[in-house]
């Protein structure tokens, strides 16, 4: 069994506590699931990435989301209240006797709840490019991948790519974004490289422990 490394923004040891901490300035980035109101309010949050996160720096993520107004989600140019995922970025202050965490930016998507994994191809085992591909994700009502594009950087056998791609992600499953408790549409955006290890390295989701002589992984 190999474990792929994934470019998950993370200066911090997972097992961070509030006592833990002496450093003055660090950065981390968490998933979490948040709806909030029609004035961006917060009314739920539940952070995802919570594998080793101590509860009382639990508490001040969400601490400071209760204090965090997030821009109203508008349907026709109406605000509604909304349910999505959110990678929050973090900047955390501290000192000897104390510690502050802000939110300094943040990004919706809908959450991934079922990921599907292809071993790559031959014909693009050895390709080397700095540029990942790009794929665009329309999540439909049911959690599936409606529409998906492929942008394939130069290097790249294109057709290759992109059915490999397609094949992959037609398989995800993701969990719709609500606007007043009602699934809608939303767009998830995820990047990839290939690499010689037969599968692909994602940038900026968790990959679960795999088995690299299957030829399909479980989620």
């Amino acid at each position: 069994m190999k474990c792929l490394l994934l470019a998950f923004t993370l200066l911090l040891p997972l097992h961070i506590s509030a006592e833990e901490i002496t450093t003055k300035n660090l950065t981390m980035s968490v998933t979490a699931r948040i709806e909030y109101d029609t004035n961006g309010q917060v009314l739920h949050s539940e952070i995802i990435d919570n594998l080793g996160l101590k509860p009382t720096f639990i508490e001040l993520i969400q601490t400071s989301l209760s204090h965090k107004h997030f821009e109203p989600h508008k349907v026709d140019g109406n605000p509604v209240r909304f349910l999505t995922g959110v990678r929050l970025e973090l900047s955390i202050t501290s000192d000897n006797n104390s510690m502050d965490v802000e939110i300094k930016d943040y990004e919706i998507f809908p959450l991934t709840k079922k990921s599907f994994y292809l071993p790559t191809p031959r014909s693009l085992v050895f390709i080397s490019s700095k540029s990942p591909i790009r794929v665009s994700c329309i999540v439909g009502v049911d959690g599936s991948c409606t529409s998906i594009d492929v942008d394939v950087p130069v290097g790249i056998p294109r057709s290759d790519a992109i059915k490999y791609t397609k094949s992959m992600f037609s398989q995800w499953k993701f969990e719709p974004q609500q606007v007043n408790g009602i699934p809608v549409e939303g767009l998830r955006i995820l990047t990839f490289k290939f690499n010689s290890k037969d599968l692909p390295t994602f940038e900026n989701i968790r990959l679960p422990r795999i088995d690299q002589s299957m030829h399909k992984f479980p989620p």
